[in-house]
């Protein structure tokens, strides 16, 4: 009998890779006869490239209780909607001070095909999620997309009409496929940012020994001093019991000359206790800062691992979405990243601005420290709610360059915070953000889902 058939498989949810690759896993034929994969403890349907996508539906075990056999044709799941029609129900266009929006209706499979569509007309899609709250018209649409082209607002609405009414690029498989080419450039990319964390694990891991040598190290100096403190205070009283031999008329032993060759002695065992003393209290100094100095290194390799590990999921990112969605998967990214901190709407698009922040890295690290809780920010002065996290490096040059900000309001019912992104320009500027975010609620409602 032929052996069951196996496949390495992605798992996805949307266009996101979130797992994988799975190496093995047994094919099981599901009830409409495609093939399936098991995972999580439920059947699903394997698309073509052997990827599974969690938005897919599902199926359980026991309805499933055969596999496909080796020697038998494996069946793809293939894409509920045709390739030359899109099933966008109700669309719309919104024009405001950030740009050009268009609103639609779809199952998310569809909008998928509906932003490549927007990418192929050349209207350069910025940013697209699922809708917050209600459109101008007063009607609460499924998704948005922000245009990043600067087209006259009048002419848009013909331009999207085009676009959604003309055929799906002929690159097979959409934006999104995982082809042999792109899979391999990812375990590239992959195996080189898991070196850089290997080297940088072995670099925590040496200086965690050393800081602990020098602490066991200290702690032995510390118990000698204590011992020459002992002896010190010893040689002292004795000292001081025979000086007042030596001086006193009237003890038993009567006056002798201070100089004596027993008193010098003693007061050459007395200074010879306190340079003791003195060189080990230097000493101890000395390893005290010098484990204060491991330590900073041990603080400044561990963000630089944590930085290589946000390169890892960037990295994974960018293996299997390359389309101009770049502000929607660093969104979706950061989403994963924090489970804490939600971004306000306009934050993404000042993360994808240069002109405003050029370098992400302490950005990146300030949100890190935020959704672990740490107390590094501040209260807005004249603002009961809204706190900041001030003098974030913006990698850009002059007066800019330290003018990042990170503003949040915490949620009323629960421990979240509602993060939004600024570089400062002057006071005047600043004030007028700071009412734009005090006019913006923090009911649950608009917070990301999770």
């Amino acid at each position: 009998m032929a052996a069951s058939r196996k496949a390495t498989v992605l798992v996805h949810r949307g266009a996101l890779l979130v797992d994988g690759p799975l190496r093995d896993r047994p094919v099981r034929r599901m009830p409409d006869g495609t093939g399936g994969v098991v995972y999580g403890g439920l059947v699903y349907p394997l698309r073509p490239g052997d990827v599974i996508n969690l938005d897919d539906p599902v199926t359980d075990k026991h309805s499933c209780p055969t596999f496909v056999l080796m020697d038998q044709v494996l069946t793809y799941r293939q894409p509920d909607v045709a390739r030359g029609h899109l099933a966008v129900e109700r669309w719309a266009i919104e024009s405001n001070k950030y740009g050009n929006y268009v609103v639609f209706d779809a199952d998310e499979e569809t909008a998928e095909a509906v932003i490549e569509r927007l990418d192929a007309a050349g209207l350069g899609v910025r940013r697209w999620d699922r809708s917050h709250r209600p459109a101008a018209d007063g009607y609460f649409y499924d998704w948005f997309a922000r245009l990043g082209a600067h087209t006259d607002a009048d002419a848009v609405p013909a331009l999207v009409g085009a676009a959604l009414a003309a055929p799906n690029p002929a690159h097979p498989g959409g934006a999104h496929e995982v082809t042999p080419e792109v899979l391999a450039t990812f375990r590239a990319e992959l195996a080189e940012v898991a070196k850089q964390v290997a080297e940088l694990e072995r670099a925590v891991a040496a200086a965690e020994a050393e800081a602990y040598a020098l602490t066991l190290e200290n702690d032995e100096l510390a118990s000698k001093l204590r011992r020459a403190r002992k002896e010190r205070t010893s040689y002292k009283r004795e000292y001081l019991t025979l000086l007042d031999a030596v001086t006193d008329p009237q003890h038993p032993t009567g006056a002798a000359s201070p100089d004596d060759g027993e008193n010098r002695t003693l007061k050459e065992l007395l200074a010879d206790a306190e340079q003791a003393e003195a060189a080990s209290a230097a000493e101890k100094t000395r390893l005290r800062r010098e484990v204060e100095r491991l330590r900073r290194e041990l603080d400044g390799a561990t963000e630089t691992l944590e930085t290589a590990q946000l390169e890892r999921e960037a990295a994974m990112v960018a293996a299997t979405s390359r389309s101009s969605t770049q502000a929607a998967s660093i969104d979706n990214l950061l989403s994963r990243m924090f489970r804490r901190v939600t971004l306000h709407d306009t934050a993404v698009d000042v993360l994808t601005d240069p002109r405003r922040f050029n370098d992400l890295s302490a950005v990146t690290a300030a949100l890190a420290r935020l959704d672990r809780r740490e107390n590094i920010a501040k209260k807005c002065r004249g603002y009961s709610d809204i706190w900041e996290v001030d003098d974030l490096p913006t990698g850009l040059k002059g007066s800019a360059a330290r003018m990042g900000r990170i503003y949040y309001k915490r949620h009323t019912d629960t421990d979240r915070l509602l993060v939004f992104l600024h570089r400062k320009e002057d006071d005047k500027e600043q004030e007028q953000f700071l009412k734009y975010i005090d006019s913006q609620p923090s009911e649950l409602a608009h917070f990301h889902d999770r």
